[in-house]
């Protein structure tokens, strides 16, 4: 009994018998295709309430890049969720998995980056808004469990950064 990786480590393994799998996989895209305009308005939501609540600090410019990224990435989940709906193969998992990645990361630099460089008052927020970008991103990406866990530990580690 051997160490397999760190995914099953975490999160165990569930036998899939084969004729199941592909099924599978299907329904695990179409959840993913139907939350992701929920994630999406949540990110333009909280890009908001961030351009609000530091209008007037000298952190802006990071907020600036926190809405732009927020936009980018609200793009590329609406674009995800109606691309490709009706070629579901093990590319597109990874491909999701991929920007799940990528996303975690890039909400992680920027929840550093604004901890950092804003003042006590903001804490507060800060930690709000982390949190419901963990718990937004979690439930998008709850159908890809390994994903969603290393969306959340980068999300996670910017935060304690």
């Amino acid at each position: 009994m051997g160490f397999k990786s760190w995914s099953v480590a975490l999160l165990g393994e569930v036998d899939v018998p084969a004729e199941r799998r592909e099924a599978i996989s299907a329904a695990r895209r179409k959840h993913f295709r139907g939350l992701a305009p929920l994630a999406a308005g949540h990110s333009l939501l909280a890009a908001v309430v961030l351009t609000v609540a530091f209008w007037s600090e000298p952190t802006m410019p990071i907020v600036f890049v926190w809405c732009y990224s927020s936009a980018v990435l609200v793009f590329m989940r609406i674009r995800d969720s109606w691309r490709d709906a009706d070629k579901d193969d093990t590319r597109t998992d990874n491909r999701i998995g991929r920007y799940t990645l990528a996303s975690g990361a890039v909400w992680g630099l920027i929840i550093t980056a604004l901890m950092a460089s804003s003042g006590p008052e903001h804490q507060l927020l800060l930690g709000a808004l982390t949190a419901s970008v963990l718990c937004v991103g979690a439930l998008l990406h709850s159908s890809f469990p390994t994903a969603s866990l290393g969306y959340s530990l980068l999300v996670g580690g910017g935060a304690i950064a």
